[in-house]
């Protein structure tokens, strides 16, 4: 399964990123992403210290301002991704690194796939129009 089919997955089931990228040795953490990439490796572009875990969307931004909280100011990458941990441990949210992400949702995704495909559930459509006795009715039916 490709990486946009994973990511595709993630993102129908709820789950959002959140990462912690590195600046002149301080991290910040970010929740979401706006421009959502296609493929792992546009990960890459987000920075070359750069964490990428997933969570569900509606903890992103809860978890995110509780780890900056308890991280303190200037913290670098371990003691973002420890207080990135406890947040979401004390939320009860799971935190899940995202090449296990991407992994599991691309297997999940392929289960899908191979569930629904179309090659497989080949149906005919009719197209069934009456009128009569100013009755009328057009109907679309699978069979």
């Amino acid at each position: 399964m490709t990486d946009r089919a994973a990511l595709a997955y993630l993102a129908a089931s709820g789950a959002t990123m959140i990462s912690i990228v590195e600046h002149d040795g301080v991290a910040e953490v970010h929740a979401g992403n706006k421009s959502r990439p296609t493929r792992t490796s546009e990960f890459s572009e987000v920075g070359p210290h750069a964490h990428v875990f997933w969570l569900p969307a509606e903890h992103a931004i809860a978890v995110s301002r509780q780890a900056r909280h308890e991280a303190g100011a200037a913290p670098d990458v371990e003691t973002m991704t420890a207080a990135l941990r406890e947040a979401t441990a004390e939320r009860g949210v799971a935190l899940m690194p995202h090449d296990v992400a991407v992994e599991r949702a691309g297997a999940a995704a392929a289960r899908v796939g191979a569930f629904v495909n179309p090659a497989a559930c080949r149906r005919s459509i009719v197209i069934s129009s009456r009128s009569g006795g100013g009755d009328t009715w057009r109907g679309l039916y699978v069979v």
